[in-house]
């Protein structure tokens, strides 16, 4: 799910401003401290200072015709690991007052007399005054200067069993962004295609505000590629005890958000005959695809507008 998407869900879970019958609770995915880094414009460690008494309001989403009001959270970066390494502060857009209300049942009042949309205790992340930990953070769509939560991404609690663990993964991922080739040209083919997926993944995850597309430098698209062609893309059919895999950052998978899928940008189709593995012959028609139009290939990001 791209970041624009996540923030629209984000929004219109946090406002639920909005009567709807027959719509009460939405689960959303557990994400990996990686994946959220990935998919994030801030990651801060940090200790919410205080929520303003006054609300403000904001289009939910870009295109959205009416807006919400919000709540705005302050939090103290302690560390800036990620896009807010030079500010003391940043401000989060969390739920509205009308969010810390009970549901109302069809019937028993409300504007409407029917319930409200989205239970909250189950969809977006209301931050409290004192509390401390991991953010992860994405630019608000619409208000300039203010970051949301996605409700996928809840902040990590420093008394967390996997809190250091977390703090970690996001270190390595940043040390991946911060030199790009020197990730991709590690000795070991599995790093490499960490490397390859954490890049693959922040480059073509979409952005929640205007973007448009770059080409990376030729050097890195060939460097990624070239670990994709490295890689064991039959991992996912032979898990091991204990060994959690991120299939998100499994091959067939990035090779959708790089647009090299059957049918796309003249790859051709991924033939399988009966008991063997799709994977392993995904990686075949990618190898042969490589040889041909490997070269000629761009990698492209997602570059905000206003930058």
């Amino acid at each position: 799910m791209s970041r624009n998407v996540m923030l629209a869900t984000a929004a219109v879970t946090a406002v639920a401003l909005t009567e709807s019958p027959g719509l009460d609770r939405m689960g959303y995915p557990n994400h990996t401290a990686t994946q959220k880094t990935v998919q994030s414009d801030a990651v801060v460690v940090g200790k919410v200072t205080a929520i303003e008494k006054e609300e403000v309001e904001v289009l939910p989403h870009q295109g959205a015709a009416d807006k919400a009001k919000m709540r705005v959270a302050i939090i103290k970066v302690e560390t800036g690991l990620v896009g807010a390494r030079n500010v003391t502060h940043v401000k989060v857009l969390i739920p509205g007052a009308a969010a810390e209300q009970p549901a109302v049942e069809p019937g028993a009042g409300g504007p409407f007399g029917r319930r409200r949309a989205y239970q909250f205790d189950n969809g977006a992340v209301v931050l409290k005054e004192s509390q401390e930990g991991l953010f992860f953070l994405v630019r608000h769509p619409t208000a300039v200067n203010y970051y949301a939560i996605s409700p996928a991404f809840a902040p990590v609690d420093p008394k967390a069993d996997t809190y250091k663990d977390d703090v970690a993964k996001v270190k390595a991922v940043v040390a991946t962004f911060a030199d790009p080739l020197a990730a991709l040209t590690a000795d070991k083919a599995e790093d490499r295609m960490t490397a390859a997926a954490v890049l693959i993944q922040k480059y073509r995850r979409g952005s929640s505000v205007p973007a448009k597309e770059v080409a990376i430098p030729a050097e890195e698209t060939k460097a990624i590629l070239k670990a994709m062609l490295d890689a064991d893309w039959t991992a996912a059919e032979k898990p091991q005890p204990g060994v959690v895999l991120d299939y998100q950052a499994q091959p067939a998978n990035l090779m959708s958000l790089l647009g090299l899928y059957p049918g796309a940008n003249g790859f051709p189709a991924v033939v399988q005959k009966p008991g063997e593995s799709y994977a392993a012959k995904y990686q075949e028609v990618f190898k042969a695809w490589h040889a041909k139009s490997g070269d000629k290939f761009e990698i492209k990001k997602f570059v905000p507008t206003d930058k």
